[in-house]
């Protein structure tokens, strides 16, 4: 008899604390930065640790829905209702959601970086 599964209960990452330093990893990266012209692509999944969730992963197997066009924004009236009655359904799913780890970290390089730019 194969042996049971681990506990799937993990229990959640705590928040981190502001008054503790910063890993030195984010130091390193916001000087390497620092050195040019950056971008962050990061995609849906940063967004998934905040609860937010994705389009293409597992639990969205079984959507069939397809992303309303411009064109068809602005021709169909009957498109647009639709379009603004499932913002309204979403708006209760994403309401409650704040911004994760990885949210941060990214804002903090713009912070530093933009912080660079005004003192050169």
């Amino acid at each position: 008899m194969p042996a049971p599964p681990d506990d799937p209960a993990e229990p959640e990452p705590a928040e981190p604390d502001p008054a503790e330093p910063e890993p030195p990893e984010l130091d390193a990266l916001a000087d390497l930065l620092a050195a040019g012209t950056t971008m962050a692509l990061s995609g849906a999944g940063i967004s998934t640790e905040s609860g937010i969730p994705d389009y293409r992963g597992p639990a969205a197997a079984g959507r069939t829905r397809t992303p309303i066009t411009y064109q068809e924004f602005v021709r169909d009236e009957a498109a647009r209702r639709r379009y603004w009655a499932r913002a309204m359904v979403g708006w209760r799913v994403m309401s409650d959601k704040g911004p994760n780890a990885g949210h941060r970290a990214i804002a903090e390089l713009e912070r530093r970086d933009g912080a660079r730019r005004r003192s050169a």
